[in-house]
């Protein structure tokens, strides 16, 4: 997490949120089916003990989504800490307005606490490649150069710095 979002707990990528999303359904569905083992609890279509399978696989599927984001999240740390750093620029700013997390306010209008991410170049050893910003909580801007740190052996892989892109205040 940047020092530009340290006061903000959002999650820096959208397979965290479907792992946050998919991880609460789970547990809803199975606590219902467990209820419903223990209380035998009435459902218009069917028992509540039939949703503790289905809860069960959306959990199983939710933790699958955690460890991969955590798997990719540990590889830009260690891409940020160890990796070299390059100049890159900035191609696109891209808001994603249908992610919205509410910290804040308890009204919320579309878009107003959404995320941006940026699509930089950068150049190593006379090739050209692309990047994506994690999820960034701040407007940035197009003004100045990024930093994006890479894997010398593998070019390829590279993390964009979210400190060094300039946001709007």
């Amino acid at each position: 997490m940047s020092r530009k979002n340290a006061g903000k707990n959002s999650p820096d990528s959208i397979s965290q949120i479907a792992a946050l999303i998919l991880m609460a359904l789970g547990t809803l569905f199975s606590v219902l089916g467990l209820l419903g083992y223990v209380l035998d609890l009435p459902m218009k279509a069917d028992e509540a003990r039939g949703s503790l399978p289905m809860g069960l696989v959306i959990l199983a599927v939710g933790g699958a989504c955690d460890l991969w984001a955590r798997s990719k999240k540990a590889a830009r740390i260690r891409l940020l800490t160890e990796g070299q750093p390059v100049p890159g620029e900035i191609l696109e700013i891209r808001r994603h307005i249908f992610i919205t997390w509410n910290e804040n306010d308890w009204i919320n209008f579309p878009g107003k606490n959404s995320p941006w991410s940026v699509s930089c170049r950068y150049t190593w050893e006379g090739r050209e490649y692309t990047v994506q910003s994690p999820l960034i909580w701040r407007e940035p801007v197009r003004s100045g150069p990024v930093t994006v740190y890479l894997d010398a052996k593998k070019p390829r892989r590279a993390a964009v710095d979210p400190d060094s892109v300039a946001t709007v205040l």
